[in-house]
């Protein structure tokens, strides 16, 4: 591995793992046993190397899920598994989400515009294969349904606090809504396979027992 992919690599897991403010430059050279005057002849400056971590990590995920998604058994399965690793990537990364957004705004809005414009471009491709094996409505816009899938998982994750109002985790309102979702662009076979589908990855039901935690 190149030095360069090292930096990138291990500085990703610091970031992650502490959060961005939280990890100096010395760490980083320290812990790969470089200078930092190497780090900045390879990066520039700290934001370049930040841009890069986060795209890395993104792409890390993007690698996971393909290896996830390889035994499928159809595109709704695809979906759930693909939500099912979003909501792991949401969840246990949001030091490293929220710092990025606090202290480097600028960089969060560039590499996120990046990173939305993929997730969308995977979710249309998903619809379309989805569409023709006959599971989603064939007048389905693509476009917008990507969008708004999206949307409502972001807006999920960006509010939490509001489902602490009827009790309800952000993992169980994940779960709910995605479901509610799909089911509603789904044809009759589409949703028949949903609910085996959900049933099968969620078999204590959407909320514990299919109750809303007292």
């Amino acid at each position: 591995m190149l030095l360069k992919d090292r930096i990138v690599a291990e500085s990703t897991n610091l970031f992650v793992r502490n959060g961005v403010k939280s990890v100096r430059m010395d760490d980083i050279a320290s812990r790969l046993g470089v200078s930092k005057r190497t780090i900045y002849e390879l990066f520039g400056d700290r934001e370049s190397l930040i841009v890069e971590c986060v795209r890395h990590f993104y792409a890390s995920q993007d690698e996971k899920h393909d290896r996830r998604v390889a035994s499928a058994r159809n595109v709704i399965e695809e979906f759930i598994l693909l939500l099912e690793d979003w909501e792991n990537m949401m969840m246990t990364n949001i030091n490293f989400m929220s710092d990025l957004k606090r202290f480097y705004p600028a960089v969060f809005e560039r590499v996120y515009s990046e990173i939305r414009q993929r997730g969308q471009e995977r979710l249309k491709g998903s619809l379309k294969k989805g569409i023709d094996e006959g599971l989603f409505f064939p007048e389905l816009n693509l476009d917008f349904t990507a969008v708004a899938l999206m949307a409502s998982i972001n807006t999920i994750f960006a509010s939490p606090s509001v489902y602490d109002e009827v009790h309800v985790s952000v993992s169980d309102a994940f779960k709910y809504i995605t479901m509610c979702f799909f089911r509603g662009i789904s044809t009759k076979e589409g949703i028949h396979i949903i609910d085996d589908t959900f049933r099968k990855h969620f078999p204590g039901g959407l909320f514990g027992q299919n109750k809303v935690r007292a």
